[in-house]
């Protein structure tokens, strides 16, 4: 009998049935609700805080996942592409948010966006919960939020070999127009 319970709750274990269900992110759909500390630990930035709403038209929100240990988080600090992308972004009116789920202390990433003169908003995520609402699966993987709050895209920060990268969903969603491609490979 004790078999039976066991065999059972190995089950619903496996199948998901009793797992906690992580609300994520689908393309075309509103973005579930995140909230994160700054780096400085100074206020807590919500992404619901941008969306239109009765009162104010909204803010297209580009989401880039950072880290300065990672190499290809470091690769796109040190050969310019997030400076790039935070000038494109700030004369567009679109807000640029680095999100920081690589296990780095917020003290050291304070820090370190001080020393490299970051003026974007960057959020810790200590526990990875962002990251998980996201379907975030590398540093520098990058999402597009339009002014509803919708994930409008998903993919690579830069492109390589000529692909598709938040750069052109970027253009895109200045322009106005839709999103030619909403989705491509991130790559860490």
């Amino acid at each position: 009998m004790h078999r039976f319970y066991l065999v059972s709750l190995l089950f619903l274990f496996s199948s998901g049935l009793l797992a906690q269900k992580v609300d994520q992110a689908k393309l075309g759909q509103s973005c579930p609700e995140i909230a994160l500390q700054t780096v400085e630990g100074d206020r807590t930035v919500s992404l619901n805080a941008f969306r239109t709403t009765s009162d104010q038209p909204g803010r297209p929100v580009a989401i880039v996942f950072w880290s300065y240990k990672c190499p290809s988080g470091r690769r796109a600090l040190d050969n310019g592409t997030l400076d790039r992308i935070y000038a494109y972004c700030k004369k567009s009116k679109i807000e640029l948010i680095g999100i920081c789920s690589y296990g780095e202390s917020a003290a050291d990433l304070a820090s370190e966006a001080k020393s490299r003169g970051i003026e974007y908003t960057l959020l810790h995520d200590p526990d990875g919960s962002a990251a998980d609402r996201l379907g975030a699966q590398v540093v520098t993987h990058s999402f597009l939020l339009d002014p509803q709050g919708k994930l409008v895209y998903t993919g690579g920060l830069a492109a390589r070999r000529g692909g598709p990268a938040l750069q052109d969903a970027l253009e895109d969603v200045a322009a106005g127009r839709e999103i030619r491609t909403s989705k491509s490979r991130a790559r860490g």
